[in-house]
């Protein structure tokens, strides 16, 4: 799970690199790429990626939840992508026409939910959807908070050809700020990384 920028308004927190990450997955489903009902498989520890992707490999249709979160690490307040349901992962298929039950064998995978091993409980498409609509949701509330945590702050740029010269965060977007700064007596806005400023 990729660290990302830094979001908190910690006093002496300088921004962690994030122009390589991605955003968070939106978590759209499409229900009806295959036939078959949701199911939801319980992963061994910290192994739900490598479980969506095992599954992928065998053409089931794998859902996997994400949503940003805050962690502390080396006294800097970061974002991290985190699985919504930590040791789940969630399944399509056909129990009569897939070969279902190579789901337990597959890398990372424990066992599915249901009563008995070869009775697993399916989920409605509705709840699948629910649970998409709601990451979706978390995320676009996570991406604003995050942007109101940066705007009208002063920056001081640490890396770069602007390095040591301070400015007005103008807009902050996924991993790029616009700062509004004083060169050879006038005003510019200049754009930058996150990894490259840090607050004041």
């Amino acid at each position: 799970m990729p660290p990302d920028e830094t979001l908190d308004d910690a006093n002496q927190a300088q921004l962690s690199p994030s122009a390589q990450q991605e955003p968070a997955q939106s978590c759209t489903v499409s229900c009806g790429s295959r036939g078959g009902e949701w199911f939801c498989a319980e992963t061994h520890h910290a192994q739900e990626g490598r479980a969506t992707e095992e599954l992928q490999k065998q053409s089931f249709l794998a859902f996997l939840p994400m949503v940003w979160e805050r962690r502390t690490k080396n006294r800097k307040i970061i974002r991290v992508e985190v699985p919504m349901f930590p040791g789940y992962v969630f399944v399509r298929f056909d129990r009569v026409t897939d070969p279902w039950p190579d789901i337990t064998n597959t890398r990372g995978i424990r066992c599915l939910l249901g009563p008995h091993p070869m009775r697993p409980s399916s989920l409605p498409a509705d709840l699948i959807h629910a649970i998409a609509d709601n990451a979706t949701a978390l995320n676009a509330e996570f991406e604003a908070h995050a942007r109101a945590k940066l705007t009208g702050h002063r920056l001081r740029v640490t890396k770069g050809p602007w390095a040591e010269m301070e400015g007005v965060c103008l807009w902050h977007q996924k991993d790029r700020v616009r700062l509004l700064m004083s060169l050879f007596g006038r005003e510019a806005q200049i754009d930058t990384v996150t990894s490259r400023v840090e607050k004041l």
